[in-house]
Formats: structure tokens, sequence, C-alpha cells
């Protein structure tokens, strides 16, 4: 037999909610234990399989003995259904209990960029934009809207369109002027965060040239 799956996060035990399920955030690690029974000549020789989510049905860990805790993080956001059923030495399975755990999607952080620059025309302006998203961080997406009065894909979001797709900015204006641009990022759930600056272009005096 096998008895239900208990969840806690660094070592404090958390009660599933009214609708059945435990909350979490993605990328962050929970201990899930669960504990078997059989015959006292039996009990130090079940195995126990879990499958820490039906959206991965494919990968399983597998502990020996009675007593059964793993630690797993989500990287998916949604609800994930955890599986764990206990062998006996003579491969007899026992049934399968369920826990349900609703993982929460964490939106990038833009880091700072300077939200005024000045710049003569044709000099080179060259920004770097970066973001902290502990789980996703090797799957976000930087774009910068270089056309604050354009909406380009008609979404009604004036400052998120994808003029230049890249974390780095290399930039030149031949005209003075205030130019608002806007540095976005995207998870690869699209939660988005952004930045503004504002850039003056001055215009440049003209040089006299004796011959």
């Amino acid at each position: 037999t096998i008895g239900e799956i208990a969840f806690s996060i660094g070592g404090v035990p958390y009660l599933a909610a009214e609708d059945g399920t435990w909350s979490i955030d993605e990328g962050i690690f929970a201990t899930l234990y669960v504990e078997g029974d059989d015959t006292l000549s039996d009990r130090e020789e079940l195995t126990v399989t879990w499958t820490p989510s039906d959206m991965d049905s494919n990968h399983t860990e597998t502990t020996f003995g009675p007593e059964s805790s793993i630690e797993y993080a989500w990287d998916e956001p949604g609800i994930h259904m955890i599986l764990a059923y206990v062998t006996d030495n003579d491969g007899v399975a026992s049934s399968t209990v369920q826990g349900f755990v609703r993982v929460n999607n964490i939106a990038p952080i833009m880091n700072g960029l300077p939200t005024q620059q000045a710049l003569f025309e044709d000099e080179i302006l060259i920004l770097d934009a970066s973001a902290i998203d502990f789980a996703d961080q090797d799957k976000l997406k930087f774009c910068w809207d270089l056309l604050s009065y354009v909406d380009s894909d008609e979404d009604g979001d004036m400052t998120n369109d994808c003029d230049v797709e890249d974390a780095n900015l290399v930039m030149t204006w031949s005209t003075p002027g205030l130019r608002i641009i806007t540095a976005n990022v995207w998870d690869d759930n699209d939660a988005h965060d952004s930045k503004t600056v504002q850039v003056t272009i001055v215009n440049r005096p003209p040089i006299a040239k004796i011959s």
C-alpha cells in the first residue's frame, strides 16, 4: 500500500488549497514525500516510482525503501499532476496516488537603463538590455521599439513593437529631435517587462575650415 503525497518547500510543509492543489513558482524546488507499507519482512525492499509531472510522463524517479522523498522543480507554468506508486520485491504494484501542483509563471524583470541620453547627429548610441528571470533566463526574447508614435503590430501598445530583435542596440540618427525608444523583454510564456529611454539628438554645429 501507499500513503498520500506530502509537499514541502525549504523544509516547510504545505497543505493543498481548497481546489486540491499546492502552489509554487516556476524553477523553485519542492520536496515530495510518500511512504509505502508492506509486511515487515518486505518493507525495506519496496521501490517507489515517481512521475513528477504528467506533462513529462517519460521522466520518472525511483527510490528504494518504504520512505521516499525527491526534490523537483517545474519549469512550465500550469497545473501538473504528480503520480507515485510502490512496488514490492515480487513486482506487485500498489495503487497510484496523485497530487496536483499549480506552477506560477514569474515575469522577467528588466535591469536598469539610462532614462535620458543626449547625442549629436550621427553620433553612435550603444545600449545593452538585460533582464533577470530565474527559470527562463536562456529563453528570453529582447526587442527594441524605435518608433513610439507607430503601433506596427496593431495591438494597442505603441511601445512594444519589435523594430530591432536583440538585447543590444547600436543606433544613430541624422536629424535633431527627441526619440523615445523602449527595450522590451518577454519570457517563453509572453510575460513582459520594459524600460524606456528618451534620446535627444542635438544639431551638430558646422565647423569652419580655412583654406
